[in-house]
């Protein structure tokens, strides 16, 4: 095993593989590595004689290295996946500003610093907190501070001034709300982004939709279906797997809008089109070719077996629906020609001979499905060769 294959792998175990859960994974790695740095800083502090007591530095070193141990294991667990807070942004912050306050008011030489480091911590949220959460943030701020003011004027600790530290936290609030207010308008503002992206994939699929599909039968058009079937004679070339076309015609579509209206023909054509998709297989493509023609793409399919069963499966099932509410005896019969694609073959020519196949079967009767007369050569030569062999 390469190097790199070793890294990636160890990559893989410490972050994990979902491209989501490896940017919180990282995002709590960067904070436990920020809890790593203040317990180096405390450690620092206690012999430069920074806190009021040896057992408040303790507590603070104890206190960060929970903090520093509780986030990364559950993202990367994934057990906060579906939270509203998968990266544990929102009560890392506050366990953040609560952990500061701790230690402003237990290390009075670090004061200055740690006004600074609580700013940085609301700073911290700005790319990922929703407005509530910003809220929530900001004001649980301001109350651990607040909150920090009163245990310790009550308390008396040493060094402490009430009316001095009342007026550093009044100042350090108003920065704080500033700070949350621009965080809110930041949050707002992404939201009305992601609200306009999602406005526009939807614009641009509905777009696509128009582009690609049938209005009346929600079917794919003739223009997409072409490069649809390109695609699909470019596959066969490459994989040497056979496919065929089918054109379908419903018979006697004139007669039917003459007698009974042009609307019972655009609801035959939506339930014919609605039934197809039913009946044949997933990976079977139709599209409406034009009028009362569609056309299919049947891959990887034995033309002669079952490209004629499934057809024949949906004529036996049409024959059992009722195509119209408003003229319910009404069935629909269709013919078919199919034709089966041969190699370095152009679109024209396959459909060509597809559509020649169609108007054999609506000469021998209609409601039939006919193979195209050089696939049936074809497939008697490779029958005869078979047996021979």
């Amino acid at each position: 095993m390469t190097a790199r294959l070793r890294s990636d792998k160890l990559a893989d175990w410490i972050l994990g593989t979902d491209p989501r859960m490896r940017g919180r994974t990282r995002l709590c790695l960067l904070v436990s590595a920020l809890y790593l740095v203040w317990i180096c800083v405390i450690s620092l502090g206690i012999q430069a004689g920074l806190f009021i007591s040896l057992h408040a530095a303790q507590w603070a070193i104890a206190l960060n290295v929970v903090a520093m141990l509780v986030g990364y294991p559950i993202v990367r667990s994934g057990k906060s996946m579906h939270w509203a807070d998968p990266a544990l942004v929102l009560p890392q912050m506050l366990g953040a500003q609560a952990l500061a306050c701790f230690a402003y008011a237990t290390a009075p030489d670090a004061r200055g610093a740690l006004m600074q480091w609580m700013c940085f911590i609301q700073v911290f949220g700005l790319f990922s907190l929703s407005p509530r959460e910003v809220r929530i943030s900001g004001s649980g701020a301001i109350l651990v501070l607040v909150v920090m003011l009163l245990i310790a004027a009550t308390l008396g600790l040493p060094d402490f001034n009430p009316g001095e530290q009342t007026l550093r936290v009044i100042l350090q609030s108003f920065v704080m709300a500033i700070l949350c207010w621009v965080s809110y308008h930041y949050s707002l503002m992404r939201g009305r982004v992601r609200l306009q992206k999602l406005e526009l994939t939807d614009a641009v699929k509905a777009v696509q939709d128009i582009i690609e599909h049938d209005a009346l039968t929600g079917l794919y058009n003739r223009r997409h279906m072409q490069i649809l079937l390109q695609a699909e004679m470019d596959r066969s070339q490459r994989s040497k797997h056979r496919f065929c076309v089918a054109l379908v015609d419903l018979d006697h579509f004139k007669f039917i809008n003459e007698t009974y209206g042009p609307h019972v023909g655009d609801e035959v054509l939506r339930n014919f089109a609605r039934h197809v998709r039913l009946i044949l297989r997933e990976t079977d493509i139709i599209a409406r070719w034009g009028g009362e023609e569609f056309l299919l793409i049947m891959p990887d399919t034995n033309p002669s077996e079952r490209a004629k069963v499934g057809l024949e499966r949906l004529r036996r099932s049409l024959m059992l629906q009722t195509m119209s509410m408003k003229a319910p005896d009404l069935r629909a019969t269709f013919s078919a020609g199919i034709a089966i694609y041969h190699e370095g073959e152009t679109m024209d020519q396959v459909l060509d001979r597809a559509d020649c196949a169609l108007y054999q079967a609506k000469d021998q009767g209609r409601s039939r499905t006919v193979l195209s007369a050089d696939d049936v050569a074809l497939l008697q030569s490779e029958s005869e060769t078979s047996g021979q062999a």
